[in-house]
């Protein structure tokens, strides 16, 4: 009974080793992952800010059938 024991905890201290290093490799992991995802993020930031700076409007939207109408439609 008493190498039954030793074993046990054997095996549990190993898993408890395995578990700690399975915390960190995945804190590890998920810390370069935001790191990742924060650059792409802040590429496709300045992308919509230069698209959105070098688009500017040139007239109005024109009113297509069916949808409301404008208050200058009202007063012909």
């Amino acid at each position: 009974m008493e190498m039954r024991m030793t074993g046990l905890e054997t095996t549990t201290d190993a898993v408890k080793v395995d578990l700690l290093a399975l915390k960190a490799d995945f804190k590890e992991e998920i810390t370069a992952t935001r790191s990742t995802l924060n650059i792409i993020l802040q590429a496709l930031h300045s992308q919509v800010s230069l698209h959105a700076a070098s688009v500017t409007p040139t007239t109005q939207p024109q009113a297509q059938p069916g949808t409301t109408t404008q208050q200058s439609d009202l007063e012909r």
